[in-house]
């Protein structure tokens, strides 16, 4: 038997629903992807027609891929609102395989999203792309990520400690932060409220709650060129505890 093959269907057919059901309609599919014995395809089919067969596994592996990215990632999914499902849907289309470690997780999901950001397939919300960064941040600071890190606008520097990042955003993060709070007591945001800043902050993360600190030019200059003081730098990172 093509043991290596039929595992591969199988797997591919619990991480998409699409291509599930369209097997369902047409099972010849698979022999367009796959080479498999006739007993082997018999077994996925009839996997298929079963109300609890792939479908119950099809479940699970959206329960154990969406869990992280609601529980890590509250405020992007949260603004994304209704939409979250059609973009997670999206993502798992993109990335079927997972290893599901919450870590790799919302660090490849952020980076989907930036990436349909980058080519305007999302662009209904101004302020999502510095979101994404945001949390992005928070994530790399509860998970110890200090390298390889899918955005260049979270900086790890070791003069900050591993309990601080630097953030380059495009919108004020304090307003952000405020309007995001507020819609998840029901208030819709105003973006327009929300300023346009192209700067630096200094991002702490602990306890699942955010302490910002806006940088001027020259404070992040001398910050990425290791220049500033260190007594200084401490009084900036003292304001963020």
């Amino acid at each position: 038997m093509s043991l290596k093959e039929f595992q591969q269907a199988f797997a591919d057919l619990v991480a998409n629903g699409d291509f599930c059901r369209a097997v369902k309609q047409n099972p010849e599919l698979l022999d367009e992807k796959y080479v498999l014995t006739s007993l082997e395809k018999d077994r996925i089919i009839f996997l298929l027609q079963q109300s609890r067969g792939i479908g119950t596994s099809c479940m699970l592996y959206q329960i154990n891929r969406f869990t992280p990215l609601y529980d890590l990632m509250p405020y992007t999914c949260n603004i994304l609102g209704e939409r979250t499902r059609e973009y997670t849907r999206q993502f798992w289309a993109y990335y079927p395989k997972s290893n599901f470690q919450f870590k790799d997780e919302v660090m490849i999901f952020s980076q989907f999203l930036l990436e349909q950001i980058a080519l305007g397939n999302i662009n209904h919300i101004p302020i999502l792309e510095s979101l994404v960064n945001l949390e992005m941040a928070g994530n790399c600071i509860r998970f110890a990520v200090t390298d390889n890190v899918p955005s260049q606008a979270v900086i790890f520097l070791e003069s900050l400690g591993t309990a601080n990042r630097l953030l380059f955003s495009r919108y004020d993060v304090v307003q952000m932060l405020a309007a995001l709070d507020q819609l998840g007591a029901g208030v819709p945001v105003d973006y327009e409220a929300i300023a346009a800043v192209n700067c630096f902050y200094l991002v702490h993360f602990t306890d699942r709650r955010f302490a910002v600190q806006m940088l001027s030019d020259a404070e992040a200059t001398a910050i990425i060129e290791e220049r500033m003081d260190k007594a200084q730098l401490n009084v900036l990172l003292a304001t963020l505890v």
